[in-house]
């Protein structure tokens, strides 16, 4: 769930915040994604470079990891679910409804206007993240707070059956842990473009620091 959804919960109430530019305009607090949880662990979206023996999708691999290609019959990309940092691997459960526009004239279904929803399973837990600098006011720290938990909507449509959420402060988030390592992969969990010092779209990321390839 894109981290736009809590700013627009936040930003109802705008004009009533002591500073409103710092709140939404300066960078100072950042609302981030929400993510889907297994077991209480955050999950993330399917990383493009794991593969799976077709048919056997129990068994991942990494893409960049595999020295030797031909001890393998066919590789298919894993191109959907989410997956935690111990590997776990786990997809979201959707419920389907068929459903028919009204004709109010005739007080009857619509010729030719059925549609059908695809919506996410009452439960699912989500967890997202909001960072603040510490010179915010806490007279604004509350009111974003207020402005967040409980019962809200996210989704375009304000008023339909679904999109209803149940926001609570839990506190907690995953460490990140330091290792030492001579080999790492990165994992860019934003919907961002890379580019270079010169602002052209790249895949080499050298620039960002020695010893990336």
């Amino acid at each position: 769930i894109p981290g736009s959804n809590f700013l627009g919960m936040v930003a109802q109430n705008y004009m009533k915040f002591e500073d409103s530019f710092k709140v939404f305009h300066s960078g100072d607090v950042k609302f981030g994604d929400a993510h889907i949880l297994k077991d209480e662990k955050v999950t993330y979206k399917m990383p493009l470079a794991f593969f799976h023996e077709k048919l056997d999708t129990k068994t991942l691999y990494n893409h960049h990891f595999i020295k030797d290609f031909s001890i393998f019959k066919q590789l298919k990309q894993k191109r959907d679910g989410y997956i935690t940092k111990d590997m776990q691997t786990t997809d979201i459960e959707y419920n389907y409804s068929q459903k028919s526009a009204y004709d109010k004239i005739n007080r009857r279904s619509k010729d030719s206007s059925m549609y059908g929803y695809k919506a996410i399973k009452n439960g699912t837990k989500w967890q997202f993240t909001l960072r603040y600098k510490e010179d915010i006011s806490q007279k604004d720290l509350e009111l974003i707070k207020q402005s967040l938990v409980g019962k809200k909507r996210v989704g375009k449509s304000k008023s339909s059956q679904y999109g209803l959420v149940d926001i609570e402060i839990n506190g907690k988030s995953e460490d990140i842990q330091k290792q030492d390592t001579n080999e790492l992969v990165l994992y860019a969990n934003s919907r961002l473009c890379l580019v270079d010092a010169d602002g052209d779209a790249t895949l080499d990321l050298t620039y960002l620091f020695d010893g990336l390839n």
